[in-house]
This record gives structure tokens, sequence and C-alpha cells, in this order.
């Protein structure tokens, strides 16, 4: 082939045979050996796509950029190269080589866009993306969807990358989800283009924050599955030593408050009540009873909590607390957890020889057996008002968001009136509960439509379970205020009802 016939099309690409085709003096002083095996996989599969450069002198090209593709067009066993002509003086060589070889960085979001080019994966079908690059399964490195794990890697190689195939398919995810929630989006992309972290922290955070947001929904979708709910109570004036009424295996949560010992003087409890026994033993004997009839009416992996307050006699501690948990374990309860109830305005009593007492233990225990259950996500609001991005004290990314996870540390008042006031003006109780503490844990232990129980309904706290959702049967022995409970209880339901109705009216 003759020079000055190339030189009439300078602008296009020939294909010239290998032995024809030599490197270029000033380039073989400064080339250096280089990683080889991308360029190999895409040569060996697809061919050459980019011409080598040079210049066409006296019928053979010396190559002045492309030195890779051909020493690898000689180890495959090509037998010609395509070549474009660029009519360099060679003192001008290495400053052109330096020139085009020069690349800036890459950053992610050209990454993704590049890829998503390769992949042929452009539109607004975003559902049919990730069925075909299988979104549903990232766990599962054998499975990329219909695409398949080859063409990630052949995407990865002919883009260079210096991600994996695996870490490509969590950037185009992190991608895809930021597009589609431009108004709830954490702000990924600008996190990794930024160098903030790379590819599969971000997928974390991006995973973590469609969990938290999951459990949001669930929230939500229980607090309507509550009010939806079919609820019903039974109260029973009488002892909760025997609870025949009651089904074996069928309660999913006793919550109640055992009587205090020594500390008050409940109205109508008969002989011998629960409460003034003579020793701190036989108090916490008879705590044990009430709780074996308890577990009687558990279902297998229910749960019990009550709230035990601390006693004292003449200063001296009676260690009713750890008794008590000792003895539930001995009899065959499994602990869960020790509670405190801080209480800001708890009421006086004598305290030689120690500080106020301000707090109350609430023991959580369950009945071996069945499915363990915890809400996990009881939560309160955090400082935020919607999921973000966050900094540990040690720089490290993690996703704040609206709530926050409950401590086992409940502070509050030990009563607000109005609760019992709105009710009746004139009822009165030496030991009320407020219903926020109740509301927590029966959130927590139990779901809409479980039964729970109180065996010392008081002033009927555990109505508060009617308006969550869950049908309720509690025991009282004082008539007084087994009448009250009851309008506390219909009160409850007619709350319930209107809150359903008002549900139903915005759907």
């Amino acid at each position: 082939m003759k020079e000055n016939n190339l030189l009439k099309h300078a602008s296009q690409v020939f294909v010239l045979p290998l032995e024809d085709i030599r490197i270029h003096s000033e380039v073989l002083m400064v080339i250096k050996p280089k990683k080889m095996d991308h360029i190999e996989y895409t040569m060996n599969r697809f061919g050459q796509h980019l011409p080598v450069l040079g210049n066409l002198v006296d019928g053979t090209f010396y190559i002045t950029d492309g030195v890779v593709r051909y020493e690898l067009a000689k180890k495959l066993g090509f037998k010609t190269l395509k070549c474009l002509h660029i009519n360099i003086q060679n003192e001008d060589v290495i400053t052109a080589r330096m020139t085009s070889n020069q690349r800036t960085q890459m950053s992610y979001s050209e990454m993704a866009n590049c890829a998503e080019q390769y992949l042929g994966m452009i539109g607004k079908s975003q559902g049919k993306k990730r069925n075909m690059l299988g979104f549903g399964d990232f766990e599962n490195n054998n499975n990329y969807g219909i695409v398949g794990m080859d063409r990630f890697q052949l995407v990865s190689y002919l883009m260079n990358l210096s991600i994996k195939a695996s870490s490509l398919r969590k950037l185009m995810a992190v991608k895809w989800y930021e597009e589609e929630n431009l108004d709830n989006k954490l702000g990924l992309m600008e996190g990794l283009d930024n160098g903030d972290f790379k590819v599969d922290k971000a997928y974390k955070l991006l995973q973590d924050k469609l969990k938290k947001q999951k459990y949001a929904d669930d929230r939500k979708l229980s607090t309507i599955e509550g009010q939806n709910a079919h609820v019903w109570y039974k109260l029973y004036n009488k002892s909760s030593l025997v609870m025949d009424e009651i089904e074996n295996d069928s309660v999913a949560l006793f919550i109640d408050s055992h009587p205090y010992m020594d500390q008050r003087d409940y109205r109508n409890q008969g002989e011998n009540p629960h409460g003034k026994e003579k020793t701190a033993k036989e108090y916490v004997d008879n705590f044990l009873m009430f709780c074996e009839e308890k577990k009687r009416k558990l279902k297998p992996g229910g749960y019990m909590v009550t709230i035990l307050g601390e006693s004292y006699s003449e200063g001296l501690c009676r260690n009713i607390i750890h008794r008590v948990v000792v003895g539930l374990e001995d009899n065959g309860w499994e602990s869960i957890d020790s509670n405190v109830w801080v209480k800001s305005n708890q009421k006086y009593t004598a305290h030689p020889h120690r500080f106020i007492n301000s707090w109350e233990a609430i023991i959580v225990v369950r009945k071996p057996g069945g499915e363990p259950y915890f809400e996990e996500q009881v939560k309160v609001e955090s400082s935020i008002s919607e999921f973000k991005l966050g900094r540990t004290s040690l720089g490290t990314a993690y996703v704040k968001s609206s709530e926050t996870c409950k401590t086992n540390v409940f502070s509050t008042s030990v009563f607000n009136n109005k609760e019992l006031k709105s009710v009746d003006k004139d009822f009165q109780h030496d030991a009320p509960c407020p219903t926020s503490i109740y509301k927590d844990f029966i959130k927590a232990y139990s779901r809409p439509n479980d039964l729970i129980v109180d065996g010392f309904a008081g002033t009927g706290t555990v109505s508060i379970g009617l308006t969550l959702g869950r049908p309720v049967v509690a025991y009282e022995i004082d008539p007084i205020s087994v009448e009250f409970c009851q309008k506390r209880f219909d009160e409850c339901l007619q709350e319930k009802e209107q809150a359903k109705i008002g549900l139903s009216i915005a759907a």
C-alpha cells in the first residue's frame, strides 16, 4: 500500500498488517509496563475498537499511542490493526503522547451514567431495570438478574473501572434510587463524588435508610391496623390469683403493677391482702404465686411486664426487686430486661441513712417457648424532621432519621391527675400509673388484636391498650376502682371509634 494513497484519507482509520507496524523510536525510550488484562479481555472478545495513533513513513506505521493494543494484537494472534495516521513531527511525539493520555479521574456520577449507556439500561422504566439487573437480591453474588454478572464485568473492563462488577451494580442501585427520590434523597452520589465514602459504604447507607423507612411505614400501618381492629374488654371484680375466666395459653402480654409492700393503704383489700405481708419473704412468695397464674395464661413466648417499687423498712433494704427476679428465674421465666422508671415528683417518705428514692424498676420476663417478639422500633421523635446523612465523632457516615430508638430509662411524673379527673372528678387512688408507661410497653411487646391483661387494674391505665387495638381483660378487687375502670374503658372505646371514623373519612 502506497503512503500517498493513505495520506489522501488521513482522517480515516485504516487496517494495516502487523508486519508493517512498529513502535516509534521516541516512544520506545519512555514506555513502561502497564496493566493489560482489561484491554486483553475486551480485545479478545470484541476485537479492536479504538485505533492506534502514529505516523506512516515509507510504508511502515510507527505507533505513538496504542502500544498496549499493538502488543496484545501480537499475543492474541491478530493479523491486522486499525491505525490512524496523525502526521506528527518526531520532536513533538512525547508531548502529543502525554497530552492524549491525560485523563481526569472519572466521577462516580459520570461512571454511573456511562455504565448505564454500556448496559443499555436507559429510560424511565426503573422497575424493569431492577428486575433485569437482579436488584432484589444484592446479597447473592450469583444473582445479577437477566443481564448477568458477565455484562457487568464487561462494562468494568470496557471502562477500565477501579471497582468490581458487584460494586458497579451497587453504584447503579444508588444512582437510580436518588434519581427516583429527588425530594427524599440522602445525597449519596454527591458524597461519592466528594470522596466521603466508597460505593459499598454508599450502598450500605442506602439500605440502612430503606430499612428505617420501612420500619416507619410499618409503624404507620400498625397504627392504622390498631385503629381498625375490633376490640373489647372484660373487667372482673376479683383477685387475679385465679383467672379461670381466661383460656390457658391465650394471652400475649400481662402488664400491671403489684401493690407496694407497706407503702400504700389501698381500699377494700379484704383480709391479709397482697402488699400487707408481715415479711419480705411472704411478699415475694405471694408475688410469685400471682406470676405463676399469669404464666399459665400466657402464650408460649408471651411477655409479662410488671412495675415493682423497691421497698424499705426502718432503713433496711430488703431487696424486693432482686428477690423477685431471682424467684421468677427459678420458676422457669426467661429474664428479658429491667427498666428504670425515674419519677420527677415522687411522693416523699422517710429515708433514714440514704438518699430519697425516686425510681422504680419495670421488670420484663418471658414465658419460654414460641417465637420471640419485640417491636424493636419503639421510637421517640429526634431533633431532625427527615432522613439525612450524619457523622459520628470519628467521621463515619450514618443515616439520621426523625425518630430515635427509645432507651430503657423512662422519665415521667408520678401521675397526671387530669387523666383521672377527665373521667370522674371525685375519684381518688393511692398509686396511679401514667398512661405513657403502659403505652410504650404495649406497643413493644404486643401487636394489634393481641389479648393483654392487667391483674391489678387500679385506675384502669391498661385502657390505653384499647385505643392501640388490643382487647383487654382486667382484674381489680376494689369495687370503687372497678366502677371507675369501666367508665374509663368505655371512654377509650368511644375515642377509638371516633378515630376509626376519622380514618375512614381521611381515606
